[in-house]
């Protein structure tokens, strides 16, 4: 375990050479230009809601917003973090010169995955943290639950880092961000789907298992309406308006399970595994 704590402490030390905290820094500073931005709320009586109403309906709108923001650059970081940090270690012959040390070659791998993660943790607490006193700050409101919305948009950098690490540890650096970026892409196509099976729409039930079939290749559908449940009464999915939704207003599109944070965690244990057995083949 030493070791692997020491060989993710020597890559978040990389990260920092490679200045990744200033990504990090310029996301959060979207979110401090966010509180300050002039957004009077003034449409509530013209909606019918009272004044403390529209700020309430307004934070819940930011707070899913600011969780679909930390999901997509928390992914972004994952995967630009994550494509390069085997094969352009081979390519510089960075680990033939660890891997004859006393370290097995799956605690190089994990201690790299742990301390990618570390990294995309703090940025996405940050962020985080920095989206509650944005919210505040704009309409008066505070949540509880907005940070359990956060906590399941980090499912996605989790999900990103070890799908890319898995593709890093056989391929080159810029097919492994592209695998996963194509990845992202296959899975985006699951709600789509499933919406374009209702009823009101094609009415297709051959659309809608494919829907879940898709979800079941990449679950970031499944992740997706897990931060709408965490996010509980703190948010307001798009999913859930009368428009998308068949299932009535106030009702999640689809409904969300323990089976489904089942089958996310062993989709990603699984990859994990995949990737530590081909790296443990591979030549450096």
């Amino acid at each position: 375990m030493r070791a692997i704590l020491t060989l993710a402490g020597l890559t978040l030390k990389e990260a920092a050479r490679r200045r990744v905290f200033l990504a990090a820094a310029l996301v959060a500073g979207l979110f401090v230009v966010f509180a300050f931005l002039p957004m009077p709320i003034r449409t509530g009586p013209l909606v019918g809601l009272t004044m403390d109403e529209a700020r309430d309906t307004t934070g819940k709108v930011f707070a899913w917003m600011g969780c679909g923001t930390i999901k997509f650059f928390a992914s972004v970081l994952a995967v630009t973090l994550a494509a390069g940090s085997i094969t352009a270690e081979v390519e510089r012959g960075v680990l033939s010169t660890i891997v004859p040390k006393p370290l097995a070659r799956w605690q190089i791998y994990l201690g790299k995955w742990l301390g990618l993660l570390t990294l995309l943790a703090v940025s996405v607490a940050v962020w985080g943290g920095l989206l509650a006193w944005g919210i505040w700050r704009q309409t008066g409101t505070f949540h509880p639950r907005l940070f359990c919305g956060v906590l399941a948009a980090a499912l996605f950098p989790l999900l990103f880092t070890t799908l890319t690490l898995f593709f890093s540890s056989f391929a080159t650096s810029a097919l492994s961000a592209g695998l996963a970026l194509i990845a992202a892409g296959v899975a985006l196509a699951e709600d789509t789907l499933l919406l374009l099976s209702r009823p009101f729409f094609l009415d297709s039930p051959t659309l809608a298992t494919l829907s879940r079939v898709v979800g079941c290749i990449v679950p970031l559908g499944r992740m997706n309406h897990w931060i709408t449940r965490g996010l509980d009464g703190a948010g307001r999915d798009v999913t859930a308006f009368p428009l998308f939704n068949p299932n009535g207003p106030g009702e999640a599109a689809v409904a969300t399970t323990q089976g489904d944070m089942v089958y996310i965690l062993v989709y990603i244990a699984a990859f994990l595994a995949l990737g530590l057995v081909i790296f443990q083949r591979r030549d450096l």
